[in-house]
């Protein structure tokens, strides 16, 4: 005689059919894993985690310390003052680079969850960047402090002498002609490097040649470069140098967010998430302990 099946019990293929089937025991998530389960009414920052479409897998050509060595005058001056900037280059160029290997390295580990890759790839950058600008930091102020000089030894008085009886004619000259005539005259006088004439202009009284003060600081410093080319091509290439790093700084912290892959505010909160997860466990542990 068959027995009645029940319709609501299911046999599977296979299946004893005196043993009950159990439920398997639910799984509980470690502490570790609640670093990436958002608080109540919060959404989890690994919802965030999204990977840039456009990695950088090299570092900006802006960050080369060529950029540097290949300036007007660095072969002709053999480098003078811009050692440290060369370096200072050459540090945001190699940070960038090992941003990108590290982010190809972490990428290729199983092991590794995209929010720990993340974290790991932003922790070293974050180490490097701090580095790196204290570099450029110092490199700046220290090239400040060189154009400053270079731009005094442009604007000191001039040197010349010139005779009393000279000086007077000179001024007298100068002081007769229109004042458009004038200015363009000494203009003239300055780009032609004539320090006798200036000189008879400038070492006197601005009114005993109908000058005003203002311009005879401008036709000295005029003067000076004419008398001086090479320290002005010197000057010419240390403001450049100068703008080119300030720009270098400021395009190695778009790159090194880029390099990593994720954006430093998904980053942040993933540590935070992170670190939250890790002083729960330690609590549990000093409890179990």
């Amino acid at each position: 005689m068959q027995t009645a099946t029940d319709p609501n019990e299911t046999e599977h293929e296979g299946a004893d059919p005196d043993v009950t089937s159990v439920p398997p025991a639910p799984l509980h998530p470690s502490p570790l894993d609640a670093a990436f389960q958002a608080p109540k009414g919060r959404p989890s920052p690994a919802a965030d985690l999204v990977w840039s479409k456009d990695p950088l897998v090299l570092p900006s050509v802006s960050l080369a310390p060529g950029n540097i060595t290949g300036l007007d005058g660095y072969e002709e001056f053999g480098g003078w003052g811009l050692e440290h900037v060369v370096n200072a280059m050459d540090g945001l160029h190699t940070a960038c680079a090992n941003i990108i290997e590290a982010r190809k390295s972490l990428q290729a580990d199983p092991t590794l969850t995209d929010a720990a890759r993340a974290i790991a790839v932003g922790d070293l950058a974050d180490k490097l960047t701090a580095k790196v600008s204290k570099s450029v930091d110092v490199s700046l102020a220290t090239l400040k402090k060189t154009i400053a000089a270079e731009r005094a030894e442009l604007s000191k008085p001039l040197a010349a002498a010139v005779s009393p009886e000279l000086g007077r004619e000179i001024r007298e000259h100068v002081k007769s002609l229109k004042p458009a005539e004038r200015i363009g005259f000494l203009q003239a006088q300055a780009k032609a490097g004539d320090a006798t004439t200036l000189s008879a202009v400038l070492k006197a009284p601005s009114y005993l040649s109908g000058v005003e003060p203002a311009l005879l600081t401008t036709l000295n410093g005029e003067l000076n470069r004419a008398l001086n080319p090479q320290a002005v091509k010197r000057l010419a290439m240390l403001e450049q140098a100068e703008a080119r790093l300030t720009q270098a700084g400021s395009i190695f912290l778009a790159s090194a967010e880029r390099a990593v892959g994720v954006k430093r505010g998904v980053v942040a909160k993933l540590r935070e998430q992170q670190g939250r997860a890790r002083r729960s466990l330690a609590a549990l542990g000093a409890v179990l302990g």
